[in-house]
């Protein structure tokens, strides 16, 4: 059923094991995946949904890169 929906903004697994929880949360497609809790919007992890969830990713240097250009900048003395 979590695998089977369009969105993906967030996930939690109900596990006791910790090493399972890890396994499952590396398959589901959301923007984030918690055991045993709702995921958090903590500053320093990056947030945002994934398939039609959300507008990409914010906070950390993830939400920033998509406001950035590299462009390399070169002189001579």
């Amino acid at each position: 059923m979590a695998k089977n929906t369009e969105y993906g903004l967030s996930s939690a697994v109900f596990t006791l094991g910790l090493r399972k929880g890890f396994a499952i949360a590396k398959q589901l497609e959301s923007g984030c995946s918690h055991r045993y809790y709702k995921c958090s919007d903590e500053p320093a992890l990056p947030m945002g949904g994934m398939k039609k969830s959300g507008w990409g990713r914010f906070n950390t240097i993830l939400g920033m890169e998509k406001f950035l250009v590299a462009k390399a900048v070169t002189w001579d003395d």
